[in-house]
């Protein structure tokens, strides 16, 4: 006969689901505990030179996933061979690009229809004025010319744009030529004094001339704030510049299809291929050491000539995004939380066993997030740069949630262990106060 008094009474069932749904509340706790500790620890890497350098990793992928249209609708004419010419006009003496090829070769990529002409190079005045004394007539064709034309600006970038070109009567012709050391992004428009009017950077002032396309994905998460095509950024005092992320997967083909003349005649006869695009004369040979930058993901430097056709390539052809810093947050949260109410639906469900679940659902999430963040980046035009970062602590999140509470444990055991100890300390000394 058994002894009735070492069996448990058997738990009704209202008294059965209470103590589930009390398991399942735990459970879910120190899930979200878990998140939220990961999510903190991943946003202080993240601002870590290691984590910028995994996140610049993150983005030499994307790039590479990009594929660029064909035929890319930009095209370089290297001026690499039109040397600065020396002139002696009503006394005074200098030495610049001539600008009657200059003009020559903007009427024949006009007569080859150009949707739009830029000039990479240097048109802004001087301390002592124009660089060459007929440049109001030249920018006065350029106003007239039929098709659109934007002229590069360097020296005058700290002034007001209605400066740019020594007068407000040339501020439509004129470009920022300004490329950060950082050219993952390019800036779309510099502003040099608070509340000052907006000047436009090479790149954009081309594709701003022209047909621009974007992904309807992206432009409806963009009308949520929740990417972003446009960051503001701070380069020094009231000097603030709006970057947006290029995409250089055209890069190699733009090098590759230069037009490498500075002859007119050569540009009308290769008419065919100026048609319909963005024409952007520049220097543009690959060993000029005054004009070259580096891209991510690309072996050589380039000259920024390149750089600019990139820009304009990206706001012409489909823009690319970031995501908000509360997007990324968002992911980081949504991607651990499927994972946590899988693992308790299918636990308590159907009685599997959890860490074996959460690798599962581990491998799952990060597989379906490789295929929609990183593989259709192509399609979505977003750039979900810290993937690597997200993914690396989804895997960490099996191994800390295991190993953490026996953790707790010793930290929660040895705290007791010393209040203890210094009661009794304080209970040994009382006594012997007593005494």
């Amino acid at each position: 006969m058994t002894d009735s008094s070492q069996v448990p009474p058997a738990q009704s069932p209202p008294a059965q689901t209470t103590s589930r749904k009390l398991q399942i509340g735990l459970d879910v706790l120190k899930g979200v505990l878990f998140i939220a500790l990961l999510a903190g620890i991943k946003m202080i890497v993240e601002h870590t030179p290691a984590g910028e350098s995994i996140e610049r990793s993150g983005y030499d992928f994307l790039q590479k996933q990009l594929s660029s249209s064909d035929p890319v609708p930009v095209v370089v004419v290297d001026l690499s061979a039109l040397d600065p010419q020396e002139f002696n006009i009503n006394g005074q003496i200098g030495s610049a690009t001539p600008r009657k090829i200059l003009r020559e070769l903007i009427t024949a990529a006009t007569e080859a229809q150009a949707r739009v002409i830029g000039v990479d190079l240097d048109f802004s005045p001087g301390p002592t004025g124009y660089m060459y004394p007929g440049d109001p007539q030249f920018f006065q064709f350029c106003l007239g010319n039929k098709a659109p034309v934007v002229l590069g600006i360097s020296r005058t970038e700290s002034l007001t744009p209605d400066k740019w070109l020594g007068s407000k009567d040339y501020q439509a012709l004129a470009a920022s030529m300004i490329v950060p050391n950082d050219t993952r992004k390019m800036p779309k428009w510099i502003s040099v004094e608070k509340n000052a009017a907006h000047g436009p950077t090479l790149g954009a002032a081309l594709a701003e001339r022209s047909q621009q396309a974007e992904s309807s994905l992206a432009k409806w998460l963009h009308e949520y704030q929740l990417v972003e095509q446009v960051s503001e950024k701070e380069l020094g005092h009231d000097v603030v510049v709006g970057e947006f992320p290029v995409d250089y997967s055209p890069l190699k083909t733009l090098i590759d299809k230069t037009l490498r003349t500075a002859n007119p005649i050569v540009v009308k006869d290769q008419a065919h291929l100026l048609r319909d695009k963005i024409v952007l004369f520049g220097r543009g040979t690959l060993d000029n050491d005054g004009d070259r930058f580096s891209v991510e993901g690309f072996a050589h430097q380039v000259p920024g000539v390149y750089v600019h056709a990139s820009a304009a390539y990206t706001l012409h052809n489909a823009r690319l995004y970031d995501l908000t810093s509360s997007s990324r947050l968002g992911i980081d949260v949504v991607l651990s939380l499927i994972v946590l109410i899988g693992v308790i639906a299918f636990r308590y469900y159907l009685g599997l066993e959890h860490h074996l679940l959460q690798i599962v659902f581990t491998v799952v999430v990060i597989v379906l997030a490789l295929i929609l963040g990183v593989a259709f980046v192509a399609q979505t035009r977003i750039l979900w740069t810290d993937f690597i970062l997200v993914l690396a602590l989804l895997i960490l999140h099996v191994p800390v949630e295991r190993k953490a509470p026996g953790a707790f444990r010793k930290i929660y055991e040895g705290a007791k262990r010393r209040i203890q100890a210094a009661q009794a300390s304080v209970a040994q000394k009382g006594r012997n106060e007593s005494k």
